[in-house]
């Protein structure tokens, strides 16, 4: 019935929702930093940290999100 998938669909979309959290739980999210043209991510990151005093993270992607700048 109508009800019984309403139900199901709201328990998926839960369920979806649970899921996207669980796979970010080691996601950091670091605004601020200027886009280059050719930059190397990687090194960008891994500077930052040692700008800061972090050593030894171990990542395993780096990655610019939204639109590129168009500088």
């Amino acid at each position: 019935t109508v009800t019984q998938l309403q139900y199901q669909t709201t328990f998926i979309h839960k369920k979806v929702i649970q899921q996207e959290d669980y796979s970010r739980r080691a996601n950091i999210r670091i605004s601020g930093l200027v886009e280059k043209k050719g930059e190397d991510i990687e090194s960008l990151v891994t500077k930052l940290f040692d700008d800061i005093g972090v050593s030894n993270i171990e990542y395993e992607r780096c990655h610019r999100t939204g639109q590129k700048d168009p500088s």
